[in-house]
């Protein structure tokens, strides 16, 4: 398993943490050679141009530990900061635009619903009433009172013509059984 680390401060502090633990487990034997300096911080010297020290004492690395702690803890901050700015940037341009959606749905409405009442007003509300006169006037009433005679005089024809057949046809049945 690797990890690649990318600040040159916390490459240094790591080599000399594994250095000192090295010495501790090992005190008289130095794995990998004579020099103290391991072969990754060489391998980093030329990608990392931080020189690192086999000499820091306790409370040097413990300052350079704060000191990248901090750094680290720094630019946390300003990634949550930017984070939280574009989420709310996010957040504001959705509002925004469902507000402006809205918005046009309203005036799409209103402009129909005005369409609308100049349509029934100058169009259905005139065709409407000039229906309405011609169903209710005197000429109507003269047509319809006429349709409703000769529908009469249809109805009295229909049975009278099924009288007579209904009528004949009795007569022929009688002089046939005779």
């Amino acid at each position: 398993m690797s990890i690649e680390i990318h600040n040159p401060h916390l490459v240094n502090s790591l080599v000399a943490d594994a250095e000192r633990r090295t010495l501790k487990l090992y005190p008289g034997k130095h794995p990998g050679g004579a020099a103290l300096q391991s072969s990754t911080a060489l391998d980093h010297a030329n990608v990392h141009p931080v020189a690192v020290s086999s000499h820091q004492t306790t409370a040097e690395t413990k300052l350079k530990t704060e000191e990248i702690e901090k750094d680290c803890y720094k630019q946390l901050l300003s990634s949550e900061r930017l984070y939280r700015e574009l989420t709310v940037t996010e957040n504001t341009f959705v509002k925004t635009l469902d507000d402006e959606l809205e918005e046009n749905k309203r005036k799409h409405k209103q402009k129909y619903d005005v369409l609308f009442s100049k349509w029934e007003d100058s169009i259905f509300k005139t065709v409407k009433a000039d229906i309405n006169d011609k169903l209710t006037g005197k000429q109507f009433n003269s047509l319809d009172s006429q349709k409703r005679r000769l529908f009469s005089r249809y109805l009295s024809a229909c049975n009278t013509k099924a009288l007579y057949s209904w009528m004949l046809s009795a007569r022929m049945s009688t002089i046939l059984c005779v």
